[in-house]
């Protein structure tokens, strides 16, 4: 619906199913898929079924000039960051701002990004012709196009809209937030912020939750999430916030066909009772508390009843105005390296932000914000950075993917976002682009792709030279690591080194030939072979043995292992991690969905063979343990393969390959202990021998 008298800006269209697919195939670089089959180079959508879903609080109006020139700036790798260059739209550094940080969010297979509202009015332009006002929501047309121009569909990422409450007070009369008058707080909320982010963003794009209607019925919403009502500017809020969130919700179901689902401050209904009619209100899914720099907390999740767990967690906070002020004691500061270190010593880089992860996933909240991904102002970055905070430039992003994806499905590495490299180019970046120049090291030659091709490619390539990432989690498996590249005349050369975690077999992979494309303007995948790995953080290195004419954009990594059932021969009902895993296991289904598939990774490699030593992964990415090394329940909520999660798998009776509808039994680790289903259908590792424990038919 039109609001009466509003003249909406004009936002460009999201393309069709069948444009996005094209798209995917353009944002990649592809003319042809040479020999690696199309399914072997498409990013898979991330489980999070019965697992925190992390979003990220991500601004877009970051500029060069508001970091400083100060050394103590933890500024981004990519450069130059401007979104929106000191109040001046550029068209070319938009796009690319918004091309990397989408690519940054898909590295860590972010499932949500949080994008911000301060509010707009349709049709008021600045004197660029683009909408006026910082985290004006018309701006995200600019979002929308990225998507569009990247292939991202909305099974890869969707949007949730953040309500910076505070910067909404200018659209009361006087710019004093007072919520007594009803109709003004209506307006600067609801008509001002909400309406036009939700106006501009596609549903397709909206993240929902699931609630429960007044009549049992469950609905999808689309969530919002309001900062805080601090009575420091914020009047009159009794009983006040609570019709605010009635109305708004009444007019958001008259303008989308849909009611919206509110994530609030607690404040309203604890410590300073802001509005405590707002406890029980049916639109609200649950209540958050940010973060509390003044008293380390790096992570708050305020537990209410009838309500979902919301969080909030931040990776490190410092007020810009202590940007050159280091001294003790710091009032406004969480350190990285563990929020109690402040400035003394000890600590670890990425410490602070794993104390918020593992609670969130500990107490098993449902959804969790993370400030602040682009926010460089604040010290709060999740971006790619050299920066001596970041032990390398990917490792918050590394961080995230592994709370993210535990299946680690797919994942595509972009070169010139590589952690590390040698580089034998004399001068610094021959391309000129994507990177800031880093003291004492020769610059990675980057350029943009090539016209109707978005994203960059490593070029100027010299026999030698290589690009590593460091960290990279893989769950214990098989692995395919397909290569898009671009070669022109003769045939090319490179070498693909996996290390880390564990024995990785084949131990070494041989070097590749890359066929010519017909030019290096002509990109097409080739696969570089394929690993198996026990699983854990690895370091991935590409290294060329052939000087020029080689373009590198991306290295895809793709999990091979397949997923089976298990169907009990003592009761004859499959196998179930309820909700996922992490709600125990039970032989206790007469069907098969999702959640009674079980991803199951073969440690050996090759053909499953009776004998060989398994993982077995619930369809969410945890994995199946014998807790306490056998002679108990059975457990499914463990993020890490160590001993007790892996099991060595047995045909029930002879030997050789394991093959569909195969009976076969699990030994446990400590090599006495077998899989067992009891009387309850409940599953534990109390069988005592081949013979007496429970047969399981495997289906693939």
């Amino acid at each position: 619906m039109k609001k009466k008298n509003e003249k909406r800006i004009k936002i460009p269209k999201l393309a069709t199913p069948r444009q996005l697919l094209s798209g995917i195939s353009l944002a990649m670089g592809l003319t042809c898929h040479g020999a690696v089959p199309v399914g072997d180079i498409t990013l898979a959508p991330i489980v999070s079924d019965n697992l925190p879903v992390f979003y990220s609080l991500t601004g877009y109006v970051n500029t060069e000039s508001r970091m400083g020139n100060g050394t103590d700036y933890e500024k981004p790798m990519y450069f130059p960051y401007n979104a929106w260059k000191d109040g001046t739209y550029n068209k070319a550094e938009n796009e690319n701002w918004w091309d990397n940080v989408l690519a940054e969010q898909l590295h860590a297979r972010m499932p949500v990004i949080m994008l911000g509202s301060r509010g707009g009015i349709p049709g008021e332009v600045d004197g660029n012709g683009e909408p006026k006002g910082a985290l004006n929501p018309y701006r995200l047309y600019y979002f929308n196009e990225a998507l569009t121009r990247n292939g991202i569909t909305p099974s890869l990422m969707k949007a949730t809209c953040f309500v910076d409450t505070q910067p909404c007070e200018k659209w009361f009369p006087g710019g004093v937030a007072d919520f007594s008058k009803r109709n003004d707080a209506l307006f600067a909320y609801y008509d001002r912020a909400i309406f036009p982010w939700f106006d501009t963003v596609p549903s397709a794009y909206w993240f929902t939750v699931k609630m429960v209607n007044q009549n049992g019925v469950v609905e999808n919403r689309p969530l919002i999430q309001f900062w805080n009502f601090n009575a420091a500017w914020a009047k009159n809020t009794n009983n006040n916030i609570s019709w605010l969130m009635t109305n708004i919700s009444s007019k958001f179901e008259a303008e989308f066909g849909v009611k919206p689902a509110f994530n609030l401050p607690v404040d309203l209904v604890d410590s300073t009772a802001q509005d405590t009619s707002v406890s029980g209100h049916p639109n609200v899914y649950g209540y958050n508390d940010w973060f509390s720099p003044s008293t380390n907390e790096s992570w708050t999740l305020p537990v209410r009843p009838n309500v979902a767990l919301v969080g909030h967690m931040v990776p490190a906070f410092k007020s810009g105005a202590l940007a050159g002020d280091l001294t003790p004691p710091l009032q406004n500061f969480i350190s990285r390296k563990g929020s109690s270190q402040e400035l003394t010593p000890g600590g670890t880089n990425g410490a602070t932000f794993l104390e918020g992860l593992n609670e969130a996933m500990f107490q098993r909240a449902d959804v969790m914000s993370v400030e602040g991904w682009t926010d460089d102002v604040e010290f709060a970055g999740l971006y790619r950075s050299w920066h001596p905070n970041w032990d390398y430039p990917n490792q918050y992003i590394n961080l995230m993917r592994r709370y993210n994806d535990l299946r680690s499905e797919t994942l595509r590495l972009e070169f010139e976002g590589c952690d590390d490299y040698s580089d034998s180019t004399p001068s610094s970046n021959a391309g000129g682009s994507f990177r800031r120049n880093v003291t004492n090291k020769n610059g990675l030659d980057i350029q943009k792709m090539p016209t109707g091709q978005t994203g960059w490619s490593v070029g100027w390539t010299a026999v030698g030279e290589w690009m590593e990432f460091s960290n990279v989690y893989l769950a214990p498996g098989t692995y395919t690591f397909p290569l898009n590249y671009a070669a022109g005349g003769a045939d090319r050369k490179v070498t693909l080194s996996i290390t880390g975690a564990g024995p990785v077999l084949p131990a070494s992979l041989p070097q590749v030939t890359l066929p010519s494309t017909g030019g290096t303007s002509i990109y097409d995948t080739h696969s570089l072979g394929t690993v198996t790995v026990p699983g854990g953080d690895y370091t991935i290195r590409l290294t060329t043995n052939t000087a020029g004419g080689l373009n590198l954009d991306w290295l895809f990594i793709k999990r091979k292992d397949v997923s089976v059932t298990l169907k009990s021969r003592q009761n004859n009902l499959f196998v179930r991690a309820a909700g996922g895993g992490g709600d125990g296991v039970a032989a206790d289904r007469a069907s098969t969905v999702n959640h009674e598939r079980f991803i199951i990774c073969d440690r050996n490699g090759g053909s499953l063979v009776s004998g060989d030593f398994v993982n077995l992964q619930c369809y969410n990415g945890l994995f199946l343990s014998a807790t306490g090394a056998g002679g108990s329940t059975l457990t499914a909520n463990k993020m890490a393969q160590a001993t007790w999660e892996r099991f060595q798998i047995l045909k029930a009776s002879g030997t050789g390959t394991i093959t569909n509808g195969t009976d076969v039994v699990f030994k446990s680790y400590n090599g006495t202990s077998y899989l067992n289903v009891n009387s309850s259908g409940t599953l534990d590792v109390t069988g005592t021998s081949n013979v007496t424990a429970t047969r399981f038919t495997l289906n693939f």
